[in-house]
């Protein structure tokens, strides 16, 4: 694999109040560590023995603690999901997971939706 960059839209950071709710077979909630127009990763608690499955047909909500914009029903794909590198933090057998995902083709309420979202959250 070369280390050529492949993504289309620049990384926004977030703030530690910048969450995605995924909504597959069931909803996995967690902060977002950055988004762009094309997609986000985020992290979240799981299990560290239990298998991740990857859905198709997945859509994920995007809010804000404490208020503000709530973007509903983005639809997305899981790109890649892995432990996370926390220095062997660990709950009671939960680790933390980065799962990325890749938005679907967006109409243009849904790319504005996104495109507000990234203005409020980003960090830089």
């Amino acid at each position: 694999m070369s280390g050529k960059e492949r993504r289309r839209h620049r990384r926004h950071k977030t703030p530690d109040s910048c969450f995605a709710a995924l909504r597959a077979e069931s909803t996995t909630v967690g902060r977002i560590r950055d988004i762009s127009k094309g997609g986000l990763s985020f992290e979240y608690l799981e299990d560290v023995d239990a298998p991740v499955p990857w859905h198709g047909g997945e859509s994920v909500d995007l809010f804000m603690a404490g208020g503000g914009l709530f973007v509903r029903q983005i639809p997305c794909q899981t790109v890649r999901d892995n432990l996370a590198a926390h220095d062997g933090l660990t709950f009671s057998g939960l680790g933390v997971r980065r799962r990325g995902l890749q938005f679907e083709e967006l109409n243009e309420q849904a790319s504005g939706e996104v495109e507000a979202y990234i203005a409020l959250c980003s960090r830089d």
